[in-house]
């Protein structure tokens, strides 16, 4: 008798499942909560299979979006979508992956989102006349929300060519990449750089409350810049090894 009331659950779920799918997106869009800063244009297809022609954050051009239901996924307790973005973005965004909702929360899977560093500074507005070269890779294979930012992550994020430049000196930072993961709802990173400029080694959190931390050490290379050599004095002194270590807090 279980299992046949199993098939009977199953069976209307699937049912009222592919109802809901077959809606106009657009006609959902107008229903869902929305927040100030973000608006669409061009949206076409269901909640099935669709895309977006652009998606706009505050200023920011966000490119085409597509989408496309994994109904298979509805077996295992989840609403999960394959996305698709970042095509004709000013920014020269892409990125592609599952997103999703279930029990515990909405999750992430095999996400993979690019973008050149000097997009990122258009985004963070930075203060200091900084110029950046090469390509930033987020890889989130896995991630789970809870507040304030996450339940579970496994990531990495790498920036490859890294290299910055400033009118005090420029810097070859060689490859870096960073460890992603979850500490008590709260986004920590781990980082180790090495090259013939500097070599470091780094922790950084994102934490409750809108704040965040930085913490480590560099110690500057063969090839550091003179420039850059000279403000070192304003830091405090090296250790045994050379290494200067910094320790900063704020807000965001």
């Amino acid at each position: 008798m279980k299992f046949k009331w199993g098939i009977v659950v199953v069976f209307c779920s699937l049912f009222f499942t592919s109802l809901v799918a077959y809606v106009p997106a657009a006609f959902v869009w107008k229903y869902l909560p929305k927040g100030p800063d973000l608006s669409v244009s061009g949206m076409q297809g269901s909640v099935w299979s669709g895309s977006v022609q652009k998606v706009m954050w505050k200023q920011y051009d966000i490119g085409q979006v597509y989408w496309s239901f994994q109904p298979t996924r509805l077996f295992s307790g989840q609403l999960g979508v394959s996305v698709r973005f970042g095509q004709n973005s000013p920014l020269r965004l892409q990125g592609r992956g599952v997103i999703g909702w279930q029990w515990s929360g909405a999750f992430a899977e095999n996400m993979l989102v690019s973008i050149p560093t000097e997009s990122v500074l258009q985004l963070v507005n930075m203060p200091l006349p900084l110029t950046t070269t090469g390509q930033l890779d987020l890889v989130v294979r896995e991630y789970t929300y809870q507040a304030p930012y996450c339940q579970s992550l496994q990531g990495t994020l790498a920036w490859a060519n890294a290299k910055v430049e400033s009118p005090l000196g420029n810097l070859s930072l060689g490859p870096m990449t960073a460890d992603l993961g979850c500490n008590q709802g709260e986004i920590d990173a781990q980082l180790k750089q090495r090259s013939s400029d500097v070599s470091g080694e780094w922790q950084a959190g994102l934490l409750s409350q809108h704040r965040y931390h930085v913490s480590g050490w560099f110690k500057p290379g063969a090839n550091f810049s003179p420039k850059l050599n000279q403000q070192l004095q304003w830091l405090d002194q090296p250790d045994s090894k050379g290494r200067y270590s910094v320790n900063l807090k704020g807000r965001w």
